[in-house]
């Protein structure tokens, strides 16, 4: 598990208006991801995803890293379906670091 301090040193990247911020949940619907780290991600409009549950993304078109096992760490409710901009959010830990996706992304960044 990532601590508090992991996550200070290692730095989140916007990827949200970037090729790399359009994934798919694997067996899901496609989500928006916001940042990106070497441990983790925060996603938008990933539907109801309870904390603890294990889930896999990936980005099509990117053979960086065709999967990516991660376990939801935290979960919101953006806003109440019907209101603009409604639906759900997640933060997501990675199970192993995704090394390949970080360099594309500060390299897109």
């Amino acid at each position: 598990m990532t601590t508090a301090n992991d996550r200070r040193r290692s730095p989140r990247v916007s990827v949200a208006g970037a090729s790399l911020g359009a994934a798919r949940l694997v067996g899901g619907d496609a989500v928006r991801v916001l940042d990106l780290s070497r441990h983790g991600a925060r996603l938008a409009g990933c539907g109801r995803v309870r904390v603890g549950r294990s889930v896999a993304l990936i980005w099509p078109g990117h053979p960086a890293s065709p999967r990516q096992p991660a376990r939801v760490v935290r979960a919101w409710v953006v806003a109440l379906h019907g209101e603009a901009g409604g639906g759900d959010g997640a933060g997501v830990e990675f199970a192993t670091p995704a090394e390949a996706l970080w360099e594309l992304a500060t390299r897109m960044g």
